[in-house]
């Protein structure tokens, strides 16, 4: 890839204009750490999204949220998206650039316990060669499976061709420790509360979340084990893809360095 091209797709896909947000955050003393799809990106799924969604550490996450507030001349707030399954980002501040060239681009300051299971720190993070924090792939993959986000767990999983040994190596399966049942009834009460105040029909929703009949070890299985389905037939599988995001003959995906992430 040519220098201009690898240029127009750092700064089509958000890198500069995240880089601005984290280096502000970072100058400031906290610690960040980006999540979701973009994180998703960094680990080889195909998923597509404007929003950066950043999370600080909880400690941190009121400060955070004045600092980028005081920025009028940079970022404006923008309405939150509607609630989403097995998240409170609707509750968090979200932001937009007021530049004329990157007015697309947003982002989302969060607390680290909307995708974190324990608390925030440099220890837990990795940087991409665009020096963007995300999360290592173990610690990733371990929030993910803690959380329920079963749909970007599957994401993950194409995407670094995740095997189920590597989750047995890795990650803490088998049933809710609790310390997750903890934080999912913490995460329920906040879902329900903030659909009653928005009047949303069908209040009181738990968002998707639950403490019982969760095995992960079962659901671990289940998604490594269709990866070669979600790939498509056997023929086109074998021939080009390990999984429906990674090329055969590709290695991880995270050390590609030309890569928008």
């Amino acid at each position: 890839m040519s220098a201009s091209r690898a240029e127009a797709e750092r700064k089509a896909y958000g890198i500069y204009f995240v880089q601005e947000v984290i280096g502000i955050l970072q100058a400031a003393g906290y610690v960040c750490c980006v999540t979701g799809v973009k994180a998703l990106r960094y680990y080889g799924a195909a998923r597509v999204s404007d929003e950066w969604r950043i999370c600080v550490p909880n400690s941190d996450f009121a400060a955070a949220t004045q600092l980028i507030d005081s920025m009028s001349e940079k970022f404006e707030r923008v309405d939150p998206p509607m609630p989403q399954l097995r998240s409170l980002i609707h509750i968090y501040s979200r932001y937009r650039s007021i530049q004329e060239d990157s007015r697309e681009l947003g982002f989302s300051i969060m607390p680290s316990s909307e995708d974190f299971l324990g608390d925030l720190n440099d220890s837990l993070i990795e940087r991409s060669p665009n020096d963007i924090p995300y999360p290592k792939l173990e610690v990733f993959a371990q929030n993910l499976v803690s959380i329920q986000k079963w749909d970007h767990l599957t994401a993950l999983v194409d995407g670094m061709d995740l095997s189920l040994e590597w989750g047995l190596e890795h990650l803490r399966l088998g049933t809710l420790s609790e310390e997750e049942k903890e934080h999912c009834r913490a995460k329920m009460a906040k879902y329900s509360e903030s659909t009653v105040s928005l009047g949303e029909p069908g209040a009181h929703s738990t968002g998707g979340l639950t403490i019982h009949g969760i095995d992960k070890s079962e659901r671990w299985t289940a998604i490594v084990s269709q990866k070669q389905s979600r790939a498509g037939s056997d023929h086109y599988n074998k021939a080009n893809w390990k999984t429906r995001f990674m090329r055969n003959g590709r290695g991880s995906p995270r050390l590609r360095p030309d890569r928008p992430v």
